[in-house]
C-alpha cells in the first residue's frame, strides 16, 4: 500500500548496512583524526603550490602552458582554459590514486 505515512524508514544507522572493513574506518573517524586529514591535504596542496611556482621559474617546464590550453584575448579581456593542464592532471592523479590503493 502506498500512500502518506508508509514511507520505509530503516532504523539501522547507514555505517550498519556497510561491509565491516567499511563501518571499521567510519566508527574510527574521530575529530582528531579529521583534523589530521585536513592537514594533511593543506600541506599537499601547499606543495602542489609551492612547486607551480618553482616550474614558473624554468621556462622548459611548460605546466599551465601546454598545447591544448585554450587563452583567448580580446581588447582588455582575457579568457585561460588550461584544457590538457587539466587532462594531465586528471591522469597524474589517477595513477597515484590507483598506485596507492594497490598497496
Amino acid at each position: 500500500m502506498t500512500g502518506a505515512g508508509t514511507e520505509n524508514h530503516d532504523p539501522m544507522p547507514r555505517f550498519a548496512r556497510c561491509p565491516p572493513r567499511c563501518a571499521a574506518r567510519i566508527e574510527a573517524m574521530t575529530p582528531g583524526s579529521l583534523g589530521r586529514m585536513i592537514l594533511v591535504a593543506a600541506a599537499i596542496l601547499a606543495l602542489v603550490g609551492v612547486a607551480l611556482v618553482v616550474a614558473e621559474r624554468f621556462p622548459g617546464l611548460r605546466i599551465g602552458r601546454l598545447p591544448g590550453d585554450i587563452k583567448v584575448q580580446r581588447g582588455n579581456f582575457t579568457f585561460y582554459f588550461p584544457l590538457a593542464t587539466s587532462i594531465l592532471v586528471s591522469i597524474l592523479l589517477t595513477l597515484a590514486f590507483w598506485l596507492a590503493r594497490r598497496r
